[in-house]
């Protein structure tokens, strides 16, 4: 995404700060969509101000007595963030049981090798964000954030996924869109015997 001039991302910034001033943080909706419209400016930005609002997101989004909507803004930001904060953040996440050993292999990875893979990072945010009770519009924007990195079993699950509740007719498309790419030919074949996978693949 290419920088804006230095006074309209201030602009933009300072927009995002007025709209939301005032509402009451203890609507977890409210910290959820604040938290994501900084996340949103983070590309617009670089260096130490790129910092600050990755920093601001997280903060808006990290209320302790309701951790499982942290989920869409790791989401939207785990690429930016230290890994040290990351690994850590994610350990609190609700990821189901039967999916704890992906973290257990994040946090092993990290503190033996100092090593992330990404792509079991993005399919533990997956997880945690399907057990979240978001609007569909979050649940698509971080839906989509995650859609690169995400890769074999990861991929699996994110195509199960959408066939949930979770999403809008709209947002499913455009999630199925971001995934094609990522697809191997076995998941392309499933995907396209089916006349609404096609139509979706067609959009």
């Amino acid at each position: 995404m290419p920088l804006l001039p230095a006074d309209l991302r201030d602009g933009a910034l300072e927009a995002c700060d007025q709209a939301t001033r005032g509402v009451p943080f203890q609507e977890n909706s409210t910290r959820v969509a604040k938290a994501q419209a900084l996340a949103a400016l983070v590309p617009l930005h670089t260096g130490r101000r790129r910092q600050e609002l990755v920093a601001r997101a997280l903060d808006i989004a990290y209320y302790p007595e309701e951790r499982a909507f942290w989920a869409p803004t790791l989401a939207t930001l785990y690429l930016e963030m230290n890994p040290d904060d990351l690994v850590r953040r994610l350990a609190s996440l609700p990821v189901p049981y039967e999916k704890q050993d992906l973290l257990r292999r994040v946090r092993e990875e990290w503190e033996a090798q100092h090593r992330l893979d990404y792509s079991t990072v993005a399919c533990c945010l997956l997880h945690a964000i399907v057990k979240t009770p978001l609007t569909p519009r979050i649940t698509q924007r971080a839906f989509l954030s995650l859609a690169p990195q995400l890769e074999g079993v990861g991929l699996d699950d994110a195509l199960e996924a959408l066939n949930s509740r979770l999403f809008s007719e709209e947002g499913r498309s455009e999630a199925w869109i971001a995934l094609a790419p990522r697809m191997d030919a076995a998941q392309a074949h499933a995907t396209l015997t089916t006349a609404e996978g096609l139509m979706r693949l067609a959009l």
